[in-house]
């Protein structure tokens, strides 16, 4: 997967650049990603829940024990230690090589419950943390079943939030994968409040009301 630093959430984080500039590797390794503008690139190899071909392409069924962790060139498991990738205009960037870290993999798994206690249809998304902050906005995707259980297989070691959306509701979890099954995992979802406030202009003539837009991401 190629990102780029881009402002998220009052920081530069590394953030996907969406499926056109992503790749399956072959049975060598090797990847090819075309059409991208001059520019520094980070890139980054994933497997296991981390798979961007859908929610469980690149999962097992069953759970194993040996596999990588997500691993960001030059071949760190660190987001913060990526180094990027420099293309300049005219040229192509080849023979970019590094290695996948190696990591102990273990499930995940737990319930969601929405502010009633029932069990709500949504998302999950798994995102990996680094000194108690997001770095990288590459999520493993996951689904929240009938009953709110849900489940992911082959999590290599590392600390992780879990966001369960719903049309009602949202929730977080830390956990953190060592040695071991993280499991009995609980999201409780909060119920949506308002947000209010007041927009002020210093200096000169305030825009008419009909220019002025709010957004909430």
């Amino acid at each position: 997967m190629v990102t780029q630093l881009m402002q998220a959430a009052g920081r530069s984080r590394l953030m996907p650049l969406g499926t056109r500039t992503t790749a399956v590797t072959d049975d060598r390794g090797a990847f090819r990603v075309s059409g991208l503008a001059p520019g520094d690139y980070y890139l980054v190899a994933l497997s296991g829940p981390f798979g961007t071909q859908g929610a469980a392409a690149f999962s097992a069924p069953v759970d194993t024990r040996a596999g990588f962790a997500p691993t960001y060139f030059p071949g760190t498991a660190s987001a913060a230690d990526a180094k990027p990738v420099h293309l300049a205009v005219g040229r192509d960037s080849t023979g970019v090589t590094f290695a996948l870290v190696p990591s102990k993999l273990f499930t995940v798994s737990g319930r969601v419950s929405d502010p009633t206690g029932a069990s709500p249809a949504g998302m999950l998304q798994m995102l990996q943390t680094q000194g108690g902050d997001v770095r990288a906005i590459v999520p493993a995707n996951g689904t929240i079943a009938a009953d709110g259980s849900f489940v992911f297989r082959n999590v290599p070691q590392s600390s992780y939030v879990l966001q369960a959306r719903a049309p009602k509701g949202f929730g977080t979890a830390l956990v953190t994968v060592s040695d071991r099954d993280v499991t009995d995992v609980v999201i409780r979802m909060l119920a949506p409040t308002t947000a209010r406030g007041h927009v002020t202009f210093q200096g000169g003539t305030p825009p008419p009301r009909e220019r002025i837009t709010i957004a909430v991401r």
